[in-house]
Order: structure tokens, then C-alpha cells, then sequence
């Protein structure tokens, strides 16, 4: 009876000692050496070894028994794995105790242990003991395994957050993220950096944000924002990304405004070398046919009949003209760049204006067969300067006439004033080529030639400075000009002046 309760005080002081030890384990390693320390004071062993199961595969818990396993232990610790529970094998002349660490269907590990008794001194009590003990230590295991998994798993997320940190800080490009209510969940460095973004690049932005929620696809635009003294230019994307089961969109925006500028002065460079060229052929033209007829009429005065004179003198003043226009243009060109353009402000009626300039190219558009149509009304008297309004007027019809479409049975130029309270407004309408989209943000850039574009199979003379000088004028007496067009059916072009400087 004595003995009985021996044994059993012996079984209840191993067990909450073990109990204890484990309760207070953080780690895998402090459970398999309690479970060492344990098992020890049970039975008598010459040697334990741990191994953890891992993928099918038994790995050395103790860093100094990492190495290769007997193929023989191997093979019984495959058996013992199968038939989950413990057993006593021989390997050699030696008995070896397997005891397998398992929770429900997961097996975790095997102990292995070199008996150093014999097996008649072997207690059924020991093997029971040891079997509560494993069967303690697999349900700590599996909670550990399960801990430092996720830990091990937490780490790998951290880690690879953090690297995803780096590098979306080292990109040039500035990167914020929203979610559904605009709220600001990721900025990297370079976002940060910039501090407040201007109001409209912000409500641009927030629109491309909805539009990507919206959508779920990805955008790309490029923007312009501009200031009072310049323009910013921004390339944007927005992606539609999920994190966490959560909508969520990516914003990139990049400061382009730099290249913009390298491109616009390229662009100004190839035109300015197309414009040397054009504007060459075009002062040669008319002084090569001054030259060719004044050489005949001082060769052949005496032979020429008075009509053939005369005409030979109508086209030399004709191409005269036309040379002195085009030198006109380069002047008024260089005086606006170089801000030494003056305005000879007079009062005059707007519409008396007008009818002159359409009388002067009423000729021009019967020869093109263009029908000119000038909606007049009363009279509008306004304060502006009266030879520069009528340049634009004359430049907008003479443009509406070159680019009529030869394809069309009626073609016409239409003007049309609206007199308002502060302001007049002018409408040039023609039925011609039209402009294309690609080109809209060109036409009033200076060299620009539209006849390189619009009609490639007709040569339209023109030196490429003549919207450049449009705007330009109208900008000076404080007006605007835009245009609506449509390829093949026409452009309307619009520009208003006011009708007292000031206004």
C-alpha cells in the first residue's frame, strides 16, 4: 500500500513539475527540454534524442545531434510515425524507446531514447507516465508550432513591408494611397516631400481616384496646372490595388514639367529650322519673279506692246506687295517678341472695319471658289487699334480660304459679329478641312504651319506666324481666341475684344 502511494506521489510531483514548466515555455526549445529533464527521471536512458516532423521529415531538435540520421532509426521512426503511438525496438544490441508527439491527426515530433535498463525492470506505470507526458507536451507543442509560425509568418510580413517601404520611398516618383473615403493610407517620401499639392491638381487627382473606384481599371494622364506666372506639368496613374480584402487605389504622380519644357523647346527648334527654310522659299518666290520681269522689260522695252508692259508692271507690283507683306509679318513678329509692339488706339465702327477687309479678299475667294458671307448689323463702335483688328480679321478669312476642301461643291467663310455690353465677340466660320484634334494645342504656337498638316497634297503658302501674331494682337487689347473644328466639315474660330481699353 506504501509503496502504491509512493509511486503515485512520485507520478503527481514529475507531472506538475512538468506541467509547470511548460505552462511558463515561450518556445518550442524549453518544452523539449522539459520534456528531456523529465522523461530522464523516469526511466534510465544512455541517451535521448528530440526530433520536430516537419514536411515529412525529421529534423535534430539539439543543434549538436544535427546530423545525418541512422537509416535503420530512420526507417522505425517512419513506422512509429504511421502507427502514432510508442513502442520499444531493437537497433543493434541496444533497445530504444520511440515515443511520437502527437495532437489529434498532426504529427509533430519523435522522441528517441537509448534504454540504459533492462526490459524486465521496464513498469507499465513508467510507459503510462511517459505516455501522458508526450501526449501533455503535444498539446503545448502544437500551440507553440502554431505561435511561432505565425510569428515567424508576422516577421516575414514585417520584414517584407518594410523592404516594400524602401522601395517605394526610393522611387522619384511620389506615391500615396486612398481608400473608399479618400483617406490618405500610404505616403512615401517623395509624396511627403512635397507638401501641400495646389487646389486643382488636388481635385484632379481626387477625380481620377473615383473614376478608378469606379471603374477598377487602371488610368494614366498627363496634366497641366497652371499659375499666374507658369505652368506645371504632372504625369499621373492611378491602380486599382486590394489590400486586406480592402478596395484601395494607388496613386503615382512624377513633376514632368522639366521635360515638357525640353520638349517644347526641341519642338520650337525643328520649327524654327522648318519656318528658316519656308520663309527662304518664300521671300525667293516673289523676288524671283520681280527679277524675271524686270529683266525682260530692260532687255525687251522696245520690242513690248503698252498692254504686255502693263501687265508685265501689274505683276511686279502684285509680287511687290506681296513681298512687302511678308516682310510686314516678320516685323510685327519680332516686335511682339520682343515686347516693343505698341497699339494705335482710336475709336471706329467694328463693322465699317469689317466690310472693308471682306470688299479687299472678295476676290481672293471667288478665285477659290469660296463663297464669303459676312452676317452684318449695326453699328459698334469700339476703342482698339483699327489697322491690327482688321490684320485679324484679314488673317482668319485669308486662312478660312486656303483651307476650303477642294472636295466640296459649296464652300463658304462666314463672319459674324455679337455686340455685348463690354465686349465684342467675333465668329470666323468655314465649311473647310477642318483642324485635327492632335493638332489643336499648335495652331497659335509660333512657326507652326498648318499647310505641312492639314493638306499635305496642296502647297499653302505662309510663313507660320500668322495665328502666333492673331494672338498675340488680340492678347495686347485685352481679348481671348479659341476655335471649335471638326476634320472634314469645318473650324469655327472665335475671339473677343473688348470694346474700352480697360475692359
Amino acid at each position: 500500500m506504501e509503496e502504491k502511494f509512493n509511486t503515485l506521489n512520485r507520478f503527481v510531483g514529475l507531472i506538475s513539475s512538468f506541467t509547470r514548466n511548460i505552462v511558463r515555455a515561450v518556445n518550442s526549445t524549453e518544452v523539449f527540454n522539459a520534456l528531456k529533464e523529465t522523461i530522464s527521471k523516469i526511466l534510465d536512458f544512455k541517451e535521448i534524442m528530440i526530433f520536430r516532423y516537419e514536411d515529412g521529415n525529421f529534423i535534430p531538435f539539439d543543434e549538436d545531434e544535427k546530423k545525418e540520421i541512422d537509416p535503420e532509426l530512420k526507417s522505425l521512426m517512419d513506422w512509429v510515425a504511421q502507427r502514432k503511438s510508442s513502442s520499444i525496438q531493437t537497433l543493434g544490441d541496444e533497445f530504444i524507446l520511440l515515443m511520437p508527439l502527437i495532437k489529434g491527426m498532426r504529427m509533430l515530433g519523435v522522441v528517441v531514447g537509448k534504454l540504459a535498463i533492462n526490459l524486465e525492470d521496464l513498469k507499465q506505470e513508467d510507459m503510462d507516465l511517459i505516455n501522458f507526458i508526450s501526449f501533455q507536451a503535444s498539446i503545448i507543442l502544437e500551440n507553440l508550432f502554431l505561435y511561432e509560425e505565425l510569428t515567424e509568418k508576422s516577421e516575414s510580413l514585417e520584414r517584407l513591408s518594410a523592404q516594400m517601404k524602401q522601395l517605394l520611398d526610393s522611387m522619384l516618383y511620389a506615391i500615396v494611397v486612398y481608400d473608399r473615403d479618400m483617406n490618405e493610407v500610404f505616403k512615401n517620401k517623395a509624396y511627403q516631400s512635397i507638401g501641400d499639392l495646389p487646389n486643382e491638381l488636388r481635385m484632379r487627382i481626387s477625380n481620377l481616384v473615383e473614376r478608378c473606384f469606379s471603374t477598377r481599371e487602371g488610368i494614366t494622364e498627363e496634366v497641366e496646372i497652371s499659375s499666374d506666372s507658369s505652368s506645371s506639368f504632372y504625369s499621373i496613374s492611378v491602380i486599382p490595388i486590394l489590400f486586406e480584402n480592402e478596395e484601395q487605389v494607388m496613386v503615382m504622380m512624377m513633376d514632368v514639367s522639366n521635360t515638357k519644357e525640353l520638349e517644347r523647346l526641341k519642338r520650337i527648334d525643328e520649327l524654327k529650322n522648318e519656318f528658316i527654310a519656308n520663309i527662304s522659299h518664300e521671300l525667293r518666290t516673289p523676288l524671283a519673279a520681280i527679277k524675271a520681269y524686270s529683266e525682260t522689260i530692260n532687255d525687251s522695252i522696245d520690242m513690248l506692246d503698252p498692254e504686255t508692259l502693263k501687265e508685265f508692271v501689274e505683276i511686279i507690283l502684285d509680287q511687290s506687295n506681296h513681298l512687302e507683306e511678308l516682310i510686314d509679318e516678320l516685323f510685327d513678329f519680332s516686335r511682339l517678341e520682343s515686347m516693343t509692339f505698341e497699339l494705335n488706339l482710336e475709336e471706329f465702327d467694328l463693322v465699317s472695319a469689317y466690310r472693308e477687309v471682306v470688299n479687299a479678299l472678295e476676290e481672293l475667294a471667288s478665285s477659290k471658289g469660296v463663297k464669303l458671307i459676312f452676317d452684318e448689323s449695326g453699328k459698334i463702335p469700339i476703342v482698339a487699334d483699327r489697322k491690327r483688328v482688321k490684320q485679324v480679321l484679314t488673317n482668319l478669312i485669308e486662312n478660312g480660304i486656303k483651307y476650303s476642301d477642294p472636295n466640296k461643291d459649296e464652300k463658304y467663310v462666314k463672319v459674324h459679329v455679337e455686340d455685348g455690353d463690354k465686349e465684342v465677340k467675333t465668329t470666323v466660320e468655314d465649311n473647310g478641312i477642318g483642324i485635327p484634334k492632335e493638332y489643336g494645342d499648335k495652331i497659335f504656337e509660333r512657326f507652326f504651319r498648318g499647310g505641312n498638316v492639314l493638306q499635305r497634297d496642296v502647297s499653302v503658302p505662309g510663313t507660320g506666324l500668322g495665328l502666333a501674331i492673331v494672338k498675340k494682337i488680340i492678347e495686347h487689347h485685352g481679348g481671348r481666341i479659341w476655335f471649335d473644328s471638326e476634320v472634314g466639315k469645318g473650324t469655327k474660330f472665335y475671339f473677343t475684344l473688348p470694346k474700352r481699353r480697360g475692359n
